[in-house]
């Protein structure tokens, strides 16, 4: 290895250790952000690992030394690190962990990985320890690119295909690279000093991309918060007029002939009472699991917020009057059936619930509606459900 070689190898060091820094930065100022800080601790063994790699594969000269067995351990800690790489924009592209097919792949891959590089040590090393390498990075970045077609809305979608391109494009380096290497022999030509700037700044790329991508994130994730309710975790008054925005003016998924919009208005009877015989404790109880409730009765693409004090309203779309009726009923059961044995074991609640549905276009009449019924609901005895009329037709 010359000296410009040895200079741009300490250098690509330098560049992921402060990279490192930068993604660690970025996971602490968003802690719930999934697979930044994974992303960068990976790419700084990845390329430590590379480094080892390459500088060894320059000082050994065959038969197993020292050096070579420094190249097997590189290769190593490369191929480790590339599946990291892979494996964390699967997690932050999801924000869930891996599903349990991915990690059983990754387990099985690991002995898979030792057995090769294992035959490579043994054998030609110039050429096998290379080879291993290239091939699990060709197929690491095959699965973070399938991995990253996920996000297609904006702004995610530029950074993401700028990566998805950045990945192929080394995918195209890497067999290039493994396919003259072969017929050739030996070392690749490609493998110089201009091919190493290609192949950093393709680096680089993903990750000023990632880095992009992880600001994205953590934006949408503070603006998640602001339009939730702190007490009960669903969405608050500002949450739920975005909503309400979204669902009036979204395309419609099928259905046409039907009403394209449904608002529940939902209120616990008697919860002041509920505050002055077992404590706000138990109220701010009965808030959260009334929440909880909810959400769970409605599907996930339906939005549950809280107006304030004990009134929520669920928004969803696509829907009927028929199923509307049958989700304000199974609200107000499953609310009925609510226990709370930690803080008032007597205690029971019930909720009165108001329903509107009609054309998405006129949601704010809807909620108006939907009001009104609650409102009958509630002068009719509580704890029932109260269908909002349909407007009269203008004469």
């Amino acid at each position: 290895m010359n000296l410009d070689s040895f200079a741009s190898t300490i250098g690509d060091s330098v560049l992921a250790a402060v990279l490192l820094g930068l993604f660690i930065f970025a996971s602490r100022l968003s802690p719930g952000l999934r697979g930044i800080a994974l992303w960068g601790w990976c790419h700084f063994f990845y390329t430590v690992g590379s480094a080892i790699a390459s500088v060894a594969a320059a000082a050994g000269a065959g038969g197993r030394t020292d050096a070579d067995r420094a190249a097997v351990f590189g290769a190593f800690l490369a191929c480790l690190s590339v599946a990291g790489l892979a494996a964390s924009v699967a997690i932050f592209v999801r924000q869930r962990p891996l599903r349990p097919r991915q990690r059983w792949g990754l387990a099985a891959a690991l002995p898979v990985l030792c057995v090769a590089l294992w035959i490579a040590y043994r054998g030609d090393q110039s050429s096998g320890i290379p080879a291993v390498q290239s091939w699990c990075e060709v197929v690491m970045l095959s699965w973070m690119a399938w991995a990253l077609r996920r996000l297609r809305q904006p702004p995610y979608r530029v950074p993401a295909r700028l990566m998805q391109a950045a990945a192929s494009a080394l995918i195209a380096l890497y067999l290039v690279e493994w396919t003259v290497q072969m017929r050739v022999g030996q070392a690749s030509p490609l493998s110089d000093l201009s091919w190493s700037h290609a192949d950093v700044s393709l680096w680089f790329l993903l990750n000023f991309c990632m880095l992009m991508l992880a600001s994205f994130r953590a934006v949408e994730a503070y603006q998640r918060t602001a339009n939730l309710d702190p007490l009960t975790g669903v969405l608050n008054r500002r949450g739920l007029e975005d909503a309400l925005l979204r669902h009036a003016t979204g395309k419609p998924r099928g259905r046409h002939d039907a009403p394209a919009l449904m608002v529940l208005a939902i209120d616990l009877d008697h919860f002041k009472r509920i505050n002055d015989s077992h404590g706000h404790a138990a109220g701010d109880a009965v808030l959260r699991a009334v929440a909880q409730c909810l959400q769970s009765s409605v599907r996930a693409e339906d939005a549950v917020g809280r107006l304030g004090g004990e009134e929520f309203v669920v928004v969803g779309a696509e829907t009927d009057p028929a199923r509307s009726l049958r989700v304000a009923e199974r609200v107000r059961e499953r609310a009925a059936a609510l226990r709370f044995p930690a803080v008032a074991p007597s205690l029971r609640v019930t909720v009165s619930i108001g329903v509107a549905c009609g054309p998405r276009e006129a949601w704010q009449e809807l909620l108006a509606r939907a009001d009104e019924a609650l409102y009958q609901a509630k002068g009719q005895g509580r704890n029932r459900v109260v269908a909002a009329q349909a407007p009269s037709a203008p004469a």
